[in-house]
Formats: structure tokens, C-alpha cells, sequence
């Protein structure tokens, strides 16, 4: 999901759904949902690498990003367990960390947001750090530090890869 530009919210709601990829396939800027929906990590590119589900780029001005509600998130067979991170940060348009905090003073700039819950996380997922690092090497943190918290969420999730209650 894309917008013409980060100072445009698109939405879009996709109801049972099936989507498959090996890295970053659930991604951009625009504000949209995934219902009752099949997510299926494939293994064949990546081989042992691993690679992400969602990866928004969501102006940090936009409160809403990536929803992923009531779905399976499943693995094609043979997927090692724990491979998988639910996600990581496009830094869309950022260069590199230095690019990154000068638009964070301008108040203009891609703060990723998504939620996962209620749906069935399998073995695949990371479930001790299911989050990474953004595209520009932004460091995963659930706090504001040097650079804004990220805005990553996995709420009443079940199955082998959600996280620890």
C-alpha cells in the first residue's frame, strides 16, 4: 500500500485474504488492514537468512499503519523455527541514520507503524524479538532514545511464535 506522498493517507481493507512472501511483501505507507487473512512466509529465496513480514513506512504524523488482525501467519514446509521477524521499519526515502535525524527535527519523517493480533503466529516467528532493525540500521526500540520509539505492537496473539504473556 502506497501513497502519492507521506502528506496523503490512503486506507484499504482486505478481508479474507491470502498473501505470501519471503521479505518485506506487507509493506508501505499507507494505512491499511488485514482481516481473517493467510500470510505465508516463503523460504525458498532466503534459504536460512530469514526475512520480515510487514515492513511500513508510516509517517510518523499518520497515527494508523499496517493492522493485521484474525489471521494465520503460516511458513511453507521445512521453514526452520524461529527464522522469522514479524517486521522491521522502511525508512523510505532515508539514506542513512544521519539523513533519518535531521528529518526527525523537521518533524517529517517514516516512523513505521503496525499492530498483529488476535491471530495465530506459527514457529517461524521470532517470538523472544520479533522485531528488527529498520532498513537504515535504525535500531529496534519500544521507548524514544536518540531516535523515536517504534511503533510495533503484537497484542492477544496465539500459537508458537507470538510473544511471551
Amino acid at each position: 500500500m502506497k501513497t502519492p506522498n507521506a502528506g496523503t493517507v490512503s486506507r484499504a481493507y482486505f478481508k479474507g485474504c491470502h498473501v505470501e512472501g519471503d521479505v518485506d511483501f506487507i509493506f508501505g505507507r499507507g494505512t491499511f488492514v488485514l482481516d481473517g487473512c493467510t500470510i505465508k512466509y516463503l523460504t525458498t529465496r532466503q534459504g536460512a537468512t530469514g526475512g520480515y513480514i510487514v515492513a511500513p513506512s508510516t509517517d510518523a504524523r499518520n497515527e494508523h499503519g499496517i493492522l493485521i488482525i484474525n489471521s494465520d501467519l503460516t511458513a511453507e514446509a521445512g521453514t526452520p523455527d524461529g527464522l522469522v521477524h514479524l517486521g522491521r521499519a522502511w525508512d523510505e526515502g532515508q539514506n542513512d541514520l544521519t539523513r533519518y535525524a535531521a528529518n526527525v527535527a523537521s518533524g517529517v519523517y517514516p516512523n513505521g507503524q503496525a499492530v498483529i493480533r488476535n491471530s495465530t503466529l506459527g514457529a517461524h516467528i521470532r517470538a523472544e524479538d520479533p522485531w528488527h532493525a529498520s532498513t537504515v540500521s535504525r535500531p529496534y526500540s519500544s521507548t524514544a532514545g536518540t531516535y523515536p520509539a517504534n511503533r510495533f505492537h503484537e497484542h492477544a496473539n496465539t500459537g508458537p511464535g507470538s510473544a511471551r504473556p
